[in-house]
């Protein structure tokens, strides 16, 4: 029996002694695939670790870029806005504009036909009116230098109309045998305010003498009493000049140092000086030999004393042309016209000039940027300072505008060369 256990004990030994082998050969190969297999995903998932982190780093730079375009378009709405908001508001300033000018228009057609309806038939002409054109004449001898008052059979009128002023037509006609332009007043707007600013027209043109301010040879009245001054005939305006466009900058120097030239003249008189006070584009006027390819200025005159006056006699702040006038002007506390009202006015001018744009205050400085000459935006911007200390003299204005008239000639003599 125990034989029989032993021998059992022994199989049972040596049948496990060769399966051990077996089992040991089967666990070997098993975990060598194991391991094989965790190799291949460990580089997988760094395959994937590398592909994850350059998706992030686009992700991050297209998130960046996102980010780039956003405020592009933020600033772009921005500008839009801004620009649809000016644009509202020059509209709504616009049609203000019109609407007040309108509503002007209107009021002052309602008082001229009112004041048509009181006055009597042309043909029997008032007693007042008579006598108003009396003294007037009389004034002429009082108030004007000997032998400025001219014989009205000397004067041939035509019925050609040249200009309209404030008071009247501008006609063309012959004194002497040299063409003259006729400056009238109309009958029906000789009231004793107008006269009063006729016969200070009259009394500075026949107390001035400079270059470049327009002569005036003389008054007399016409065969109705009617007072007519006699000037010198000119072929255009300034502002007719520009609704072509801008000026080249050779003609700007040329027009400006002669309009800063008659400034200084009339800043300069003694014992008092003279503001013009009405200095615009329309009161410029040229001669000029214009040909097929160019348009040559032979003459600049400044023209118009209606408003001008001595400046201790300066009570108002009233105007010419509102577009062109000082802000001191404009203010209804402010001062009364100073020469440096002139200057800022002719600021305007040289900007109009420069742009070939219409004066328009509230787009002052943007006009301004928009010249291209440095050396002319510079001297607009220092003539249109709202602090009148700040602006140039018209004697320097004029010194100026010569410097620069020579570094232009001396550029134009090294280009040639």
């Amino acid at each position: 029996m125990q034989d029989e256990a032993d021998a059992l004990l022994g199989r049972s030994l040596s049948s496990l002694a060769v399966s051990l082998p077996e089992i040991d050969l089967s666990e070997r190969f098993g975990a060598h695939v194991s391991l094989v297999d965790a190799g291949e995903l460990q580089q997988e998932n760094r395959v994937l670790a590398g592909r994850a982190r350059e998706l992030e780093t686009g992700l991050a730079a297209a998130r960046q870029q996102f980010r780039g375009v956003q405020e592009q378009l933020r600033a772009a709405n921005y500008q839009i806005a801004d620009l649809q908001r000016q644009l509202n508001d020059d509209r709504t300033r616009s049609e203000a504009e019109r609407h007040r000018l309108l509503s002007e228009l209107q009021q002052a057609r309602a008082d001229r036909d009112h004041s048509l309806e009181r006055l009597p038939p042309v043909a029997q002409p008032s007693a007042a009116v008579s006598s108003g054109a009396s003294s007037l004449e009389a004034s002429f001898r009082d108030l004007c230098r000997p032998g400025w008052v001219i014989d009205r059979r000397e004067v041939d009128v035509s019925n050609e109309i040249i200009g309209r002023g404030a008071y009247g037509a501008i006609r063309s006609g012959r004194w002497r045998g040299c063409q003259v332009a006729i400056k009238s007043i109309h009958r029906v707007l000789l009231s004793e305010y107008n006269r009063s600013v006729f016969e200070r027209e009259m009394y500075i043109y026949s107390l001035l003498s400079h270059p470049h301010l327009l002569k005036c040879f003389g008054a007399c009245t016409d065969a109705d009493g009617m007072p007519m001054l006699i000037l010198e005939r000119m072929d255009c305006s300034l502002r007719s000049l520009l609704s072509a466009g801008p000026l080249s900058l050779p003609t700007v120097v040329t027009v400006a140092r002669a309009v800063a030239s008659a400034l200084f003249y009339l800043h300069s008189l003694s014992p008092e000086p003279i503001v013009h006070r009405d200095l615009s584009s329309a009161n410029v006027l040229l001669t000029s030999t214009p040909s097929a390819s160019s348009f040559s200025i032979t003459g600049v005159k400044l023209s118009d004393f209606g408003s001008a006056h001595f400046v201790q006699q300066c009570t108002t702040t009233v105007p010419g042309t509102p577009i062109y006038a000082a802000p001191e002007v404009l203010q209804s506390n402010g001062p009364a016209y100073l020469t440096k009202s002139d200057i800022y006015s002719l600021g305007v001018l040289l900007t109009e000039m420069c742009t070939g744009q219409q004066p328009a205050p509230e787009r002052r400085a943007q006009q301004v940027r928009s010249v291209r000459s440095r050396n002319l935006r510079a001297l607009a911007d220092r003539c249109l300072s709202t602090d009148p200390a700040q602006r140039p003299s018209a004697s320097a204005i004029v010194d100026f505008l010569d410097r620069l008239r020579q570094r232009m000639d001396s550029q134009i003599d090294h280009t040639r060369q």
